[in-house]
């Protein structure tokens, strides 16, 4: 009996260390996201700090956190994420999920655990976002022990979600070099009045 409470609070000890460091790491990934990820339609918002891969294969596993949207932000929630076999050490990425519908949501925190459709995907990988396909990874969550030492850390982390949910995304830039004809029509008159000095001075040069 007695080594048996020793082991379970050895255990307890363990997911507590581990989720004191994931709640900071999250909120810091959350910091660094760029405007043009948006998570105005958000239903859910995973996080995972740290996930690392492999050299040998595209999978990623990790620790993370998700909150679910529903008339606010709820207590976020501790997962695991696991998309593919790990054979080896690679390098470490933080994931970004955004669950843009609430079946997506569904599917992975109640149906089969997956990640389907519906969710968009990012990987910061040297203080870059990208986009990465997550299809088929398992997202399961962790047994939560409810120590009052992390309420502050998800209040910070709830209200960092709710200041993304109300941005939104920055326009996208237009090449320089893009022709506005439907303008260029409207003004067709003075177009070709251009076009035709321009002509006069090219024929002009030619002639001397």
């Amino acid at each position: 009996m007695v080594r048996y409470l020793l082991g379970t609070l050895a255990v307890t000890v363990s997911l507590s260390s581990a989720r004191a460091q994931t709640l900071p790491a999250a909120i810091d990934v959350l910091n660094t996201l760029p405007p043009p990820i948006s998570l105005a339609d958000a239903h859910g918002v995973a996080i995972v700090p740290g996930a690392s891969t492999t050299r040998s294969a595209p999978g990623w596993t990790g620790r993370g956190v998700l909150a679910k949207r529903e008339n606010g932000w709820s207590e976020p929630a501790f997962v695991t994420l696991n998309s593919g076999v790990r054979t080896g050490t690679g390098e470490s990425v933080d994931l970004v999920l955004v669950f843009r519908t609430a079946e997506s949501l569904d599917r992975a925190t109640n149906k089969d655990k997956k990640i389907g459709p519906g969710v968009t995907a990012y990987a910061r990988r040297s203080g870059t976002f990208a986009e990465v396909s997550l299809a088929g990874a398992a997202l399961t969550k962790s047994f939560v022990f409810p120590f009052g030492s992390d309420r502050k850390q998800a209040a910070e982390l709830k209200s960092k979600l709710t200041e993304l949910a109300a941005r939104t995304s920055a326009p996208e830039a237009k090449p320089a070099s893009q022709i506005n004809w439907a303008l260029m029509a409207e003004n067709q008159d003075v177009v070709l009045g251009v076009l035709g000095v321009m002509v006069a001075w090219v024929v002009a040069q030619l002639k001397r």
